[in-house]
Protein backbone atom coordinates (compact mmCIF):
# COMPACT_ATOMS: atom_id res chain seq x y z
CA UNK A 1 0.00 0.00 0.00
CA UNK A 2 1.44 3.73 -0.86
CA UNK A 3 0.66 6.53 0.71
CA UNK A 4 0.33 10.46 0.21
CA UNK A 5 0.57 13.11 2.33
CA UNK A 6 0.52 16.95 1.27
CA UNK A 7 -0.49 20.60 2.32
CA UNK A 8 -3.30 21.80 0.37
CA UNK A 9 -3.90 26.00 0.01
CA UNK A 10 -6.64 28.31 -2.01
CA UNK A 11 -5.05 30.50 -4.67
CA UNK A 12 -5.82 34.49 -3.56
CA UNK A 13 -5.40 35.72 -7.41
CA UNK A 14 -7.68 32.58 -9.22
CA UNK A 15 -10.01 31.98 -6.28
CA UNK A 16 -8.81 28.07 -6.16
CA UNK A 17 -5.98 25.89 -6.61
CA UNK A 18 -6.11 22.62 -8.45
CA UNK A 19 -4.10 19.71 -6.94
CA UNK A 20 -3.36 16.42 -8.75
CA UNK A 21 -2.81 13.73 -6.11
CA UNK A 22 -2.32 10.75 -8.19
CA UNK A 23 -1.00 10.69 -11.58
CA UNK A 24 -3.01 8.51 -14.44
CA UNK A 25 -1.03 5.70 -15.40
CA UNK A 26 -1.49 4.84 -19.32
CA UNK A 27 -2.68 1.28 -18.94
CA UNK A 28 -6.52 -0.12 -17.90
CA UNK A 29 -5.96 -1.22 -14.52
CA UNK A 30 -7.63 -0.35 -11.27
CA UNK A 31 -6.52 1.76 -8.48
CA UNK A 32 -8.07 1.35 -5.06
CA UNK A 33 -8.29 4.21 -2.26
CA UNK A 34 -8.24 2.89 1.33
CA UNK A 35 -8.30 6.27 3.10
CA UNK A 36 -8.94 9.69 1.76
CA UNK A 37 -9.00 12.27 4.83
CA UNK A 38 -8.75 16.41 4.36
CA UNK A 39 -8.15 18.66 7.83
CA UNK A 40 -8.94 21.96 7.56
CA UNK A 41 -5.71 23.63 9.38
CA UNK A 42 -6.81 26.79 8.29
CA UNK A 43 -8.62 29.95 9.94
CA UNK A 44 -12.16 29.74 7.97
CA UNK A 45 -14.29 27.04 6.37
CA UNK A 46 -13.07 25.12 3.20
CA UNK A 47 -14.63 23.82 0.18
CA UNK A 48 -13.21 21.26 -1.96
CA UNK A 49 -13.89 19.50 -5.36
CA UNK A 50 -13.13 15.57 -5.73
CA UNK A 51 -12.81 14.77 -9.41
CA UNK A 52 -11.33 12.36 -11.30
CA UNK A 53 -9.78 13.37 -15.05
CA UNK A 54 -9.10 12.10 -18.29
CA UNK A 55 -6.19 13.68 -20.08
CA UNK A 56 -7.30 14.15 -23.85
CA UNK A 57 -4.78 16.58 -25.15
CA UNK A 58 -4.35 17.80 -28.89
CA UNK A 59 -1.51 19.00 -30.60
CA UNK A 60 -2.10 22.08 -32.67
CA UNK A 61 0.77 23.00 -33.56
CA UNK A 62 4.67 20.99 -34.12
CA UNK A 63 7.67 23.67 -34.88
CA UNK A 64 10.44 22.60 -37.15
CA UNK A 65 11.75 19.77 -35.56
CA UNK A 66 8.22 17.95 -34.98
CA UNK A 67 8.45 18.82 -31.24
CA UNK A 68 4.31 20.44 -30.11
CA UNK A 69 4.51 23.94 -29.46
CA UNK A 70 0.62 24.87 -29.07
CA UNK A 71 -1.41 22.18 -27.43
CA UNK A 72 -5.77 22.05 -26.58
CA UNK A 73 -6.72 20.55 -23.57
CA UNK A 74 -10.37 18.46 -24.37
CA UNK A 75 -10.05 16.65 -20.73
CA UNK A 76 -13.08 14.86 -19.42
CA UNK A 77 -13.42 15.87 -15.67
CA UNK A 78 -15.74 13.11 -13.34
CA UNK A 79 -16.97 14.85 -10.10
CA UNK A 80 -16.63 12.19 -7.10
CA UNK A 81 -17.64 14.65 -4.42
CA UNK A 82 -18.58 18.73 -5.02
CA UNK A 83 -18.41 21.66 -2.97
CA UNK A 84 -17.50 19.91 0.16
CA UNK A 85 -17.48 22.23 3.06
CA UNK A 86 -15.02 21.64 5.71
CA UNK A 87 -15.23 23.90 8.58
CA UNK A 88 -12.34 24.96 10.48
CA UNK A 89 -10.73 22.58 12.30
CA UNK A 90 -12.29 19.67 11.43
CA UNK A 91 -11.68 16.63 8.99
CA UNK A 92 -13.94 14.97 6.45
CA UNK A 93 -13.69 11.69 5.91
CA UNK A 94 -14.20 11.07 2.23
CA UNK A 95 -14.63 7.14 1.61
CA UNK A 96 -17.03 7.28 5.20
CA UNK A 97 -19.68 4.66 4.39
CA UNK A 98 -17.96 3.69 1.52
CA UNK A 99 -14.73 1.32 2.81
CA UNK A 100 -12.89 1.82 -0.60
CA UNK A 101 -13.13 3.79 -3.98
CA UNK A 102 -11.76 2.20 -6.88
CA UNK A 103 -11.34 3.54 -10.40
CA UNK A 104 -9.44 3.38 -13.95
CA UNK A 105 -5.57 4.09 -13.56
CA UNK A 106 -6.08 5.84 -16.78
CA UNK A 107 -7.99 9.09 -14.93
CA UNK A 108 -6.06 10.99 -12.32
CA UNK A 109 -7.42 12.03 -8.93
CA UNK A 110 -7.53 15.60 -8.24
CA UNK A 111 -8.41 18.40 -5.10
CA UNK A 112 -9.64 21.26 -6.31
CA UNK A 113 -9.39 23.75 -2.78
CA UNK A 114 -11.79 26.62 -3.26
CA UNK A 115 -10.35 29.87 -1.64
CA UNK A 116 -7.85 32.01 -0.75
CA UNK A 117 -4.15 31.22 0.13
CA UNK A 118 -5.49 31.10 3.73
CA UNK A 119 -7.38 28.35 3.15
CA UNK A 120 -5.63 25.22 4.28
CA UNK A 121 -6.04 21.77 4.58
CA UNK A 122 -3.60 18.54 5.01
CA UNK A 123 -4.49 15.63 2.85
CA UNK A 124 -3.67 11.91 3.58
CA UNK A 125 -4.59 8.97 0.81
CA UNK A 126 -3.37 5.61 1.30
CA UNK A 127 -4.41 3.54 -1.99
CA UNK A 128 -3.30 0.06 -4.00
Amino acid sequence: MASTYRHLTGDSDKGSQDYKVLHARGRMSARTVKLFLLSNTGSSDASVDIYLKKPIITVTKRDANNKPIETEDHSEVYYVLKNISIPTGASYNVLEGLGNFEYNTYLSLHVNVIGNATTTLDLILNYE
